[in-house]
Protein backbone atom coordinates (compact mmCIF):
# COMPACT_ATOMS: atom_id res chain seq x y z
CA UNK A 1 0.00 0.00 0.00
CA UNK A 2 1.52 3.83 -0.89
CA UNK A 3 2.00 5.98 1.81
CA UNK A 4 -0.70 8.26 2.26
CA UNK A 5 0.39 11.71 1.02
CA UNK A 6 3.13 10.20 -0.76
CA UNK A 7 4.60 10.49 2.97
CA UNK A 8 8.16 8.14 3.51
CA UNK A 9 7.55 7.42 7.23
CA UNK A 10 9.59 4.09 6.88
CA UNK A 11 12.57 5.78 8.45
CA UNK A 12 10.76 6.95 11.54
CA UNK A 13 10.65 6.20 14.93
CA UNK A 14 8.05 6.19 17.81
CA UNK A 15 8.88 7.95 20.94
CA UNK A 16 6.53 8.52 23.97
CA UNK A 17 7.23 10.75 26.57
CA UNK A 18 6.24 11.09 30.38
CA UNK A 19 3.03 13.43 30.87
CA UNK A 20 2.85 15.10 34.04
CA UNK A 21 -0.14 15.07 35.59
CA UNK A 22 0.23 15.15 39.44
CA UNK A 23 -1.16 18.51 40.30
CA UNK A 24 0.87 20.41 42.98
CA UNK A 25 0.11 23.34 42.50
CA UNK A 26 -0.18 26.38 40.10
CA UNK A 27 0.91 29.56 41.63
CA UNK A 28 4.39 29.43 43.81
CA UNK A 29 4.61 33.42 45.14
CA UNK A 30 5.35 35.04 41.83
CA UNK A 31 5.53 31.90 39.78
CA UNK A 32 3.32 30.62 38.06
CA UNK A 33 2.40 26.91 36.14
CA UNK A 34 -0.02 25.83 33.58
CA UNK A 35 -0.85 22.99 31.25
CA UNK A 36 1.19 19.75 32.09
CA UNK A 37 3.95 21.91 33.78
CA UNK A 38 1.22 22.27 36.83
CA UNK A 39 0.05 18.57 36.31
CA UNK A 40 -3.40 19.90 34.55
CA UNK A 41 -3.35 17.02 32.05
CA UNK A 42 -5.27 13.50 32.33
CA UNK A 43 -4.27 11.05 33.76
CA UNK A 44 -6.01 8.66 32.05
CA UNK A 45 -5.82 9.87 28.81
CA UNK A 46 -3.03 11.96 28.60
CA UNK A 47 -4.87 14.88 27.40
CA UNK A 48 -3.78 18.21 28.19
CA UNK A 49 -4.58 20.63 25.46
CA UNK A 50 -7.85 22.05 26.93
CA UNK A 51 -6.34 21.79 30.51
CA UNK A 52 -3.09 23.87 29.09
CA UNK A 53 -5.91 26.26 27.61
CA UNK A 54 -8.02 27.11 30.45
CA UNK A 55 -5.35 27.03 32.94
CA UNK A 56 -3.12 29.34 30.69
CA UNK A 57 -6.03 31.75 30.63
CA UNK A 58 -6.65 31.33 33.99
CA UNK A 59 -2.92 32.18 34.92
CA UNK A 60 -2.58 35.63 32.48
CA UNK A 61 -6.36 36.84 34.81
CA UNK A 62 -4.55 36.05 37.73
CA UNK A 63 -1.65 38.01 36.71
CA UNK A 64 -3.42 40.81 35.79
CA UNK A 65 -5.68 41.17 38.33
CA UNK A 66 -4.53 39.81 41.88
CA UNK A 67 -8.18 39.49 43.06
CA UNK A 68 -9.03 36.82 40.10
CA UNK A 69 -10.65 34.16 41.68
CA UNK A 70 -9.37 31.41 39.44
CA UNK A 71 -12.98 29.22 38.94
CA UNK A 72 -11.43 27.55 36.29
CA UNK A 73 -8.73 25.85 37.83
CA UNK A 74 -11.62 24.80 40.32
CA UNK A 75 -13.61 23.23 37.70
CA UNK A 76 -9.86 21.74 35.85
CA UNK A 77 -9.04 20.12 39.35
CA UNK A 78 -12.51 18.92 39.87
CA UNK A 79 -12.40 16.84 36.60
CA UNK A 80 -8.75 15.54 37.71
CA UNK A 81 -10.60 13.99 40.76
CA UNK A 82 -13.41 12.28 39.23
CA UNK A 83 -10.53 10.97 36.50
CA UNK A 84 -8.24 10.17 38.96
CA UNK A 85 -10.73 8.22 41.07
CA UNK A 86 -11.76 6.27 38.26
CA UNK A 87 -8.54 5.02 36.79
CA UNK A 88 -7.74 4.03 40.40
CA UNK A 89 -10.96 1.84 40.41
CA UNK A 90 -10.11 0.90 37.08
CA UNK A 91 -6.49 -0.22 38.17
CA UNK A 92 -7.83 -2.50 41.52
CA UNK A 93 -10.40 -4.19 39.22
CA UNK A 94 -7.16 -6.53 38.34
CA UNK A 95 -7.92 -9.11 35.80
CA UNK A 96 -11.82 -7.50 35.32
CA UNK A 97 -9.89 -5.07 34.17
CA UNK A 98 -9.81 -6.63 30.46
CA UNK A 99 -13.38 -6.94 30.57
CA UNK A 100 -14.04 -3.45 31.69
CA UNK A 101 -11.78 -1.86 28.29
CA UNK A 102 -13.40 -4.92 25.40
CA UNK A 103 -17.05 -3.37 27.65
CA UNK A 104 -15.76 -0.11 27.28
CA UNK A 105 -14.81 -0.50 23.46
CA UNK A 106 -18.19 -1.64 22.57
CA UNK A 107 -19.95 1.05 24.09
CA UNK A 108 -18.17 3.71 22.16
CA UNK A 109 -19.49 2.30 18.67
CA UNK A 110 -22.66 4.08 20.06
CA UNK A 111 -22.67 7.53 19.14
CA UNK A 112 -25.02 8.43 21.93
CA UNK A 113 -23.15 6.51 24.72
CA UNK A 114 -19.86 7.92 23.29
CA UNK A 115 -20.79 11.22 23.39
CA UNK A 116 -22.52 11.09 27.36
CA UNK A 117 -18.71 9.05 28.06
CA UNK A 118 -16.60 11.76 26.75
CA UNK A 119 -18.88 14.41 28.40
CA UNK A 120 -18.80 13.09 31.61
CA UNK A 121 -14.87 12.61 31.48
CA UNK A 122 -13.91 16.26 30.35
Amino acid sequence: MAPKNDVDVSDGTCQGYAINYDYRGYRFDNIFLAGDAAGFASGPTGEGIYPALVSGTAVAKTIMNANYEAKEITALLQTKKIQNKAMDVIIKMGPLRNVFFVLLIQALKDKRVASRIVRSVL
